[in-house]
């Protein structure tokens, strides 16, 4: 078994600027230091990618919304969700739609269907 002295001066100034320039993280500064180690968590990075998409969801709600905020119509206050479709009846790849809401009443129960 060998071990290595670094009596010389020569010898540990070699090794030093070795370990410096091979080191990502010898020079970094308190910013990049704290990003490399925030890179390596993938849920907190996950987590930040979909905070940013709220946020940017937020900003253009206005261009993201189906009709103007200011619209209500009461005669679709009790309707239940209805699916998103995305291809028509011939499989074709589309826009985002719903189909048309028919309301009928029940003459048995007087309710809504």
């Amino acid at each position: 078994m060998t071990s290595k002295t670094y009596n010389e001066p020569d010898s540990l100034a070699e090794n030093l600027e070795e370990l410096d320039t091979t080191s990502e993280v010898a020079y970094a500064s308190k910013k990049r230091l704290m990003w490399l180690r925030f890179k390596q968590h993938k849920v907190a990075l996950f987590s930040a990618i979909m905070i940013a998409i709220f946020y940017f969801v937020a900003i253009f709600a206005h261009f993201f919304s189906v009709q103007d905020i200011n619209t209500f119509s009461a005669k679709y206050s009790y309707v239940a969700p209805t699916e998103i479709h995305w291809f028509d009846k011939e499989g074709n790849f589309t826009r985002p739609y719903v189909n048309n809401i028919t309301r009928k009443i029940n003459m048995e129960t007087l309710e809504y269907e």
